[in-house]
């Protein structure tokens, strides 16, 4: 199927339809997403000397990771594209006396130093362009990082059963806009990953550590059952 040009199709496109959510105070999660926190905890336990690691979530949204990290101890960065999720994150810190460098920017063009992170976190933000600019960021994201850095990641799999029963718009392979039924009603550009995808190009340059698969499944009552999220945690060689 053809997309429409009325639809998403575009960065520009996607960042106005994020920056709505956001100005209308969608979103403004204040905790830290599912279980983040336990991921990072496996590489950074409690005996880890957090203040020297510079951590970056790209697409960091109402700011509720960036709370978790600067609390922990972590130089905390962040980068997004609507001026009100950025807005409404320095708030979220401020108000527990928290300060991170989190500043409106493009994730294809990331405005750092050459190997300046320990740590990149992607949590369900690259998903939503198309793929040539998902290679761009992952390019970007390789370049940020130091040798040994970690790039965790979120990313919805193709194997997500909404792309049956959601009537999207084609806009290329794994690529789809204008949903016509929940989860990603009004979410613009959606693309969705697989295995063989993370493992040879996206975490191209990385050892990969682990591909974990998790599913949201509503059991009870039934409503969408369809949900399939890849969380990639790779360190650059």
């Amino acid at each position: 199927m053809r997309y429409s040009e009325n639809f998403a199709t575009d960065m520009e496109d996607n960042q106005q339809i994020w920056e709505n959510i956001y100005h209308i105070g969608k979103q403004q999660i204040k905790y830290p997403y599912g279980d983040l926190p336990s991921h990072v905890f496996t590489h950074y336990g409690k005996d880890t000397d957090k203040s020297g690691l510079k951590v970056i979530e790209i697409g960091s949204g109402g700011g509720g990771n960036l709370w978790f990290f600067a609390r922990e101890g972590f130089k905390t960065y962040g980068i997004e594209f609507s001026p009100s999720a950025v807005k409404n994150s320095q708030a979220l810190l401020e108000k527990d006396g928290l300060s991170g460098d989190i500043r409106v920017g493009d994730f294809r063009a990331l405005p750092y130093e050459d190997e300046f992170f320990d740590l990149v976190l992607d949590r369900n933000s690259l998903y939503c362009v198309v793929k040539k600019d998902l290679l761009k960021a992952a390019s970007e994201v390789r370049r940020v990082l130091k040798k040994g850095g970690r790039f965790l990641s979120y990313m919805y799999s193709a194997e997500s059963e909404c792309l049956k029963y959601g009537e999207p718009e084609k806009i290329e392979e794994n690529t789809y806009t204008n949903f016509k039924t929940r989860p990603f009603v009004g979410a613009g550009i959606t693309h969705f990953t697989t295995e063989r995808e993370l493992l040879d190009e996206i975490y191209q340059g990385f050892d990969v550590e682990y591909i974990r698969k998790t599913t949201n499944d509503f059991v009870y009552p039934k409503r969408y059952n369809d949900i399939v999220i890849f969380i990639t945690s790779g360190v650059k060689k």
